[in-house]
């Protein structure tokens, strides 16, 4: 699924024009980036959780040439699935079984 499909999907369910759907989701893109921009957790009740994470820099081997390097520290973006998305995810692998 990509943006379109889901601009679609929201266009469907809600009636809005496709114009306003892109509206509507570009601004809670938006906003999520803006949140967690300002180190604040995005939460989506029954969905999930998204919050930015510290990586620290740390030390690896470059496989190619054996050579140590220390990749340096970085911010990533972590996803922790809410209890409605857990249940849905494991009944469709239950079904897929």
């Amino acid at each position: 699924m990509n943006k379109a499909d889901i601009i679609s999907m929201i266009s469907q369910e809600t009636s809005l024009s496709k114009r306003k759907s892109v509206l509507a989701l570009n601004a809670m893109l938006t906003t999520m980036i803006a949140s967690m921009e300002a180190g604040e957790e995005v939460i989506l009740p029954g969905f999930g959780i998204f919050s930015v994470k510290e990586n620290k820099a740390r030390r690896c081997r470059n496989p190619k040439t054996g050579e140590g390097m220390i990749v340096p520290a970085r911010k990533s973006v972590q996803f922790r699935p809410g209890q409605n998305l857990k249940q849905a995810i494991s009944i469709l692998a239950n079904k897929n079984e």
